[in-house]
């Protein structure tokens, strides 16, 4: 996993082999927590080979 901060928004990019579905699924779970606690954007990216 690759993560920018840009503010306001964090950027999560996925990296890896197969399906990323259930990583990318746990991530946008927890969005509202993080931009919550974070006062930020979350944005996730699949970059899967």
């Amino acid at each position: 996993m690759i993560v920018d901060y840009k503010r306001p928004r964090f950027i999560f990019r996925l990296k890896g082999k197969g399906d990323m579905l259930l990583e990318k699924w746990a991530l946008v779970n927890k969005r509202d927590l993080f931009e919550s606690v974070f006062d930020g954007n979350v944005v996730v990216e699949d970059l899967a080979s």
